[in-house]
């Protein structure tokens, strides 16, 4: 598995190092080597194909390990369940069909694993809690940031930064705790090379996320009825991504206290790069147990969130920068070899796909 950021829905696999921070201490383990079954997902109220990914955290000196032909359940408070699908094409990614487990506030979840070594693993149950405020509205402005390489040489990188409106004026009294994602989307059309045909390759719709806030947490505990303006939900450098239609898709969470314990500990680390299917020194303690074999430490969280979410879109001719299209047919440049290889094929894009989102002819 390689860690995604950038935000779905969710955050997925953590290496966990020792830092000095201002929340409680952890035990840190020292005689960990790797193995462990890494469970990472999202139930979400949006009426979206869900996932779980499934894996073991690397040994040393190897590289992570998907876990596939697991079973994979969801259950909710009524005992009522659903099964997620392994994604042929992914393995160790299991969807779950939009439709087939209904989403309701106040409703409890979880899930069940079972790897094919018969090892069982459950997450404890999580109410979906309700929103306490509403996601008003995004938007964006276009600027610069400027930063500074290990050989102190300074450059200045034209940006786009992304913010948003919260009203939480009616929050109720009792805590809540909220997560902002920024999802992005942008199309990638290949070369279309002149041919007696008249053939127009379809074009690719990958999903990227931004670089800068992986979690953005907000902890309501004793905070004032207030509303949030202009506040700061991610960056992203103007590259060759937008030189077609980009959405962006904001999306606000809200989570359990447990969640929301387990993303802070996560946010402590996340600029550490690394993920938690390198060889870890310990973990943050997650919701996932083995009812099997208890001994046998599982790692990772199944969260259960309600969200809103708000999008908006970029075109080409709005940006402050010319950003060259690559894969645009050129006379001069006849041949493939002429061309970067996402423009002969875009599908080799990681998380690209040809199935347009619903939402991208608004």
């Amino acid at each position: 598995f390689n860690r995604i950021v950038m935000r779905n829905i969710f955050i997925f696999f953590i290496v966990l190092i020792c830092l000095t921070t201002c929340i409680d201490p952890i035990d840190f383990e020292t005689d960990r080597v790797g193995g462990e079954i890494v469970i990472d997902g999202m139930f979400t109220n949006e009426p979206v194909v869900q996932t779980v990914k499934v894996g073991r955290a690397a040994f040393r000196a190897r590289v992570p390990v998907e876990v596939s032909n697991a079973r994979v359940r969801i259950y909710n408070g009524d005992g009522e369940f659903a099964d997620y699908l392994e994604n042929p094409e992914d393995q160790g990614t299991y969807e779950l069909p939009v439709g087939t487990m209904p989403a309701e506030i106040g409703q409890s979840y979880y899930i069940e694993v079972i790897t094919p070594d018969d090892e069982v693993y459950v997450s404890d149950p999580e109410i979906m809690p309700a929103q306490p405020g509403t996601l008003d509205t995004v938007y964006y402005e276009f600027g610069t940031q400027r930063t500074v390489d290990e050989n102190a040489i300074i450059s200045v990188d034209q940006v786009i930064r992304i913010f948003g409106d919260v009203d939480l004026t009616q929050a109720p009294d009792e805590p809540y705790f909220l997560r902002w994602d920024v999802e992005e989307v942008y199309l990638l059309s290949p070369t279309d090379f002149p041919d007696p045909f008249g053939f127009i390759p379809p074009p690719c719709y990958v999903y990227v996320y931004t670089t800068e806030a992986d979690l953005l947490l907000y902890d309501g505990t004793n905070k004032a009825p207030a509303k949030l303006e202009k506040l700061s939900l991610g960056l992203q450098e103007l590259d060759r991504t937008f030189v077609e239609k980009h959405f962006f898709s904001v999306y606000q969470r809200s989570l359990t206290p447990k969640a929301f314990e387990f993303f802070d500990r996560v946010d402590q680390i996340l600029n550490t790069g690394g993920t938690i299917f390198d060889t870890p020194p310990a973990s943050i303690p997650g919701n996932i147990r083995n009812t099997t074999n208890p001994e046998n430490e599982a790692l990772g969280y199944f969260s259960v969130v309600s969200s809103q979410v708000k999008r908006f879109r970029t075109f080409k001719f709005e940006l402050p920068v010319e950003i060259e299209q690559e894969c645009l047919f050129r006379p001069w440049k006849p041949f493939a070899a002429d061309y970067e290889r996402y423009c002969l094929d875009c599908l080799t894009v990681r998380n690209s796909s040809h199935v347009r989102p619903p939402f991208f002819d608004l």
